[in-house]
């Protein structure tokens, strides 16, 4: 049982030092102008609206996606800050060695928050589906698939 709990020890801090530097836990800073999705104001990538013409899109539309992808990076920087808060709380419960139960506690929040950044994706990326046309889904698909190539 004492092997057990030093080893989870170990695991638990190989986890904190090793976490900030894992591109899996990297957090989306606004950079720039708020209003944009982080994505594009770091990796410099193009979002749908900037494909409308291709795509046929209506200025409706456009605002419309626009709208969702705001509220979805409003949304990723509340749970971000809140895990990035964690994560900091975690830290210190390691450096005083805290009860393990309080550690795994603080881990469970941790990868709560994350859940709930992926699933706030998941919707969004469901509200720009029901914004598109059957036909400009399918080619904004193929514009990703093209895109994803290109950058392995």
């Amino acid at each position: 049982m004492r092997l057990r709990k030093n080893l989870l020890m170990a695991m638990v801090v190989l986890l904190a030092i090793l976490a900030p530097l894992s591109g899996a836990f990297a957090q989306e800073k606004p950079k720039g102008d708020a209003a944009k999705p982080a994505a594009a104001a770091e990796k410099k990538t193009n979002m749908i609206w900037d494909y409308e013409k291709d795509l046929g899109l209506t200025k409706e539309q456009v605002e419309q996606l626009k709208k969702a992808a705001q509220l979805e990076y409003e949304e990723i920087i509340i749970f971000a800050r809140r895990q990035n808060v964690a994560r900091t709380e975690l830290a210190d419960l390691l450096n005083k060695n805290a009860d393990l139960d309080r550690v795994k506690f603080k881990l469970d929040q941790i990868y709560t928050l994350q859940a709930e950044i992926e699933y706030t994706r998941i919707v969004a990326s469901l509200k720009y589906k029901n914004i598109l046309r059957a036909d400009q889904l399918k080619k904004w698909q193929e514009i990703q698939k093209k895109e994803s190539e290109q950058n392995k």
